[in-house]
């Protein structure tokens, strides 16, 4: 059963802390004899994109395991880390594995690995996730600029990747957010914020003089799915425009479905309809590891 760990974030406290759509133009006619500049060759650096925060915790999706693609017809395998105990919590697409880990510096091993014994037609991965946990012995977070995720690749003794995994698509929420409109009306700046970290399934948030907590839902199935879950809020008069608007943001965060990006630090929240609720602007405050 996925773990998953839930702690309570001070906006004010975090602000002390500091599709791709091919080109449909016409192909450019040549004139004979005249040379055209090759295109730019696309190379491994200039895809693969460091990322300075290697901390492996949360949930990654297994795409490969000992050179194999992991089978996605039915429940995705995953892998979750939780840093609070230092816990792996993973699914094979059949069983569900328990085990310790240590990461740091760059090195990664598992111990004293528990799995569960169902059969069923997906545990044809199950060996290859297992041998994969077994040989593991270094790690590498990066960006893939193609895909734009974050990816975690776990290595062997020989720098072989055994491990090939992905953050959910929904991971480019983590953060700190400003709500610019909630159903098409725009909301005064600083109004209303929210923390969003997927890694840790947690919403935190603020609205006028009152604190708002909720549990974060993904389908791993679908790449921009995301729900909000058990949504709580406390009840202070704030007045009459502060508790409005703190009504129609917790009816606006139960309707949403899907994420629609608008650029890096503009997203929007949509409903099962694709219809915006939500428009949220990043604010340049980072999650503390």
């Amino acid at each position: 059963m996925k773990h998953r760990s839930i702690y309570y974030i001070s906006v004010l406290a975090l602000c002390v802390v500091s599709y791709g759509v091919a080109d449909a133009s016409p192909r450019k006619k040549v004139k004979i004899g005249v040379e055209s500049e090759p295109a730019p060759v696309e190379t491994v650096e200039s895809l693969h994109v460091a990322v300075g925060n290697q901390n492996v915790r949360g949930e990654w999706i297994i795409i490969k395991a000992s050179g194999k693609e992991i089978d996605t017809l039915d429940e995705r395998a995953y892998l979750f880390f939780s840093r609070h105990d230092n816990k792996l919590y993973g699914y094979t697409g059949c069983n569900y594995i328990n085990s310790d880990y240590k990461a740091e510096g760059g090195k990664i091993a598992f111990s004293n690995i528990i799995i569960s014994q169902r059969r069923c037609d997906a545990i044809r991965d199950e060996a290859s996730i297992l041998n994969a946990l077994n040989r593991a012995a270094s790690y590498e977070i990066y960006k893939d600029n193609r895909l734009d995720l974050e990816i975690l690749d776990v290595k062997d003794k020989s720098g072989k990747v055994v491990l090939h995994t992905k953050r959910h698509k929904a991971d480019v929420l983590s953060g700190v957010w400003s709500v610019k409109s909630i159903h098409g009306e725009r909301i005064d700046a600083g109004k209303v914020q929210l923390v969003i970290d997927i890694p840790e399934a947690h919403l935190h948030g603020s609205v006028g003089c009152n604190i708002i907590n909720g549990d974060i839902g993904l389908d791993r199935n679908k790449d921009w799915f995301i729900q909000f879950q058990g949504i709580t809020a406390s009840n202070k008069s704030c007045g009459d425009v502060n508790m409005s608007l703190r009504r129609e943001l917790l009816i606006a965060l139960e309707e949403v479905e899907y994420i629609d990006k608008q650029s890096d630090s503009v997203y929007s929240l949509l409903d099962k309809n694709k219809k915006e609720v939500i428009l949220l602007n990043r604010e340049n405050i980072k999650l503390p590891e």
